[in-house]
């Protein structure tokens, strides 16, 4: 795969090899899901590299336009000149054609990008590729999920397992690893008048992952960020820059904003992003003996991006299905549950929740709508009882905010 810049491209990588062949070692990658987050993050840090990919995804439709035109644009947002990179996958093929198989029994990376609830849909595909690997006595492999999913990795895992005989899924075990990736660049769909098989992706080519998850070791792509502890890591990404968009998203929502950024430098909503990062930080310092500063640059990296006016996000894509962001161990719960469990106040994350709880999704009614009170709502979503201290604190906030809004 290569990857062609236009207009001047940036000093190369210090890993990168001749365009479209493999790197040192014949590796390659294969990536399952051409969505914006395969297409625009994961096969732009392979293609930096020299690294080849195959590009699968199960809509034939997208397979047969990027078939055809055998390479498409990736736009960096918040580059200045404007850069666009052109990617051109080794192959594309449907999920259920067999010859990406091939592909994936000789790579040593793959990568998933197909949203979380599609993760067992790739299992027996997986297992298929797994006994192919082992029988033919492969080397090690890792399987890189990159999906917006808390403990995606173990998902997988555990639904591949499911397709495996005993005896191979013991085997693979030590063969295959299953690894969780934390996507923090935001990839976005074209505007009118692109390329429609184009991805917008801001100027942020790095993905964290589980470490000490890889039995391979770390491919040679740049950007690629083993981290020890990861879920203490991911957990940290959840409740600090997830929890500070959905208070700005939710928020934002409520002030009639349509843009994450014309939210993000409203007046009235940036205390309150501030201080929830303030309250998400504090709790997660106490529990994980994070380094104080080191959180602090984490809450100020998520502010500075979601006021970035170069990423155009669409607050209804970040408010999006608030049931799911209002889980016990979600964005905004589950920061306002660690913070009461270290003898803090989620002020902040209680205002949010209330926000989120009132948000319509596109034309479905809001939760509170639907459930008739907001302990109705924490209970349905997070299974909390009316009596829990943070269903009293979101119920006072709720009513507060309600007298504010008369």
């Amino acid at each position: 795969m290569s990857a062609t810049p236009t207009p001047a491209a940036p000093s190369p990588s210090p890993h990168a090899t001749p365009a479209g062949t493999p790197s040192a070692g014949g590796v390659g990658a294969v990536i399952l899901g051409a969505g914006r987050t395969g297409r625009g993050l994961a096969a732009v840090l392979c293609a930096r590299c020299g690294v080849a990919v195959v590009l699968v995804d199960s809509d034939p439709a997208l397979v047969a336009r990027l078939r055809a035109a055998g390479t498409y644009p990736v736009t960096v947002l918040g580059s200045h000149p404007a850069l666009v990179e052109h990617i051109t996958p080794q192959a594309v093929h449907g999920l259920a054609d067999p010859a990406w198989q091939a592909a994936a029994v000789t790579a040593r990376v793959l990568f998933t990008a197909v949203f979380g609830t599609n993760l067992a849909a790739l299992a027996p595909y997986l297992a298929s590729v797994i006994q192919q690997r082992l029988a033919q006595g492969a080397g090690p492999l890792d399987i890189i999920t990159c999906e917006n999913l808390t403990h995606a990795a173990r998902v997988l895992r555990q639904a591949v397992a499911a397709q495996l005989p005993g005896g191979l899924a013991t085997l693979a075990s030590a063969r295959v690893g299953f690894v969780e990736a934390m996507v923090l660049t935001t990839s976005l769909a074209p505007t009118a008048g692109m390329d429609p098989l184009s991805v917008r992706t801001q100027n942020l080519f790095r993905l964290p992952c589980d470490g000490e998850a890889l039995v391979a070791g770390p491919p040679p792509i740049a950007g690629l960020e083993p981290l020890p502890r990861f879920e203490h890591q991911l957990m940290r990404k959840i409740f600090t820059y997830n929890g500070i968009n959905a208070v700005i998203s939710y928020l934002g929502a409520e002030r009639g904003h349509t843009q994450l950024a014309q939210a993000a430098t409203d007046a009235l909503i940036v205390p309150w992003a501030v201080q929830a990062g303030q309250e998400a930080g504090a709790a997660l310092v106490a529990e994980f003996g994070f380094d104080a500063q080191e959180q602090a640059t984490w809450a100020q990296a998520a502010l500075a991006k979601f006021s970035d006016r170069d990423i155009p996000d669409p607050i209804d894509r970040n408010a999006a299905d608030p049931a799911r962001k209002l889980a016990a161990d979600d964005r905004l719960v589950g920061p306002a549950l660690l913070v009461l469990k270290h003898h803090g106040t989620p002020t902040a994350l209680v205002r949010g929740i209330v926000a989120a709880a009132g948000y319509r999704d596109g034309a479905t009614p809001s939760l509170l709508a639907r459930h008739g009170s907001l302990a109705a709502v924490l209970k349905a979503t997070a299974g909390l009882e009316a009596t829990h201290p943070l269903v009293v604190l979101v119920v006072t906030a709720g009513a507060q905010a309600a007298q504010g809004a008369r």
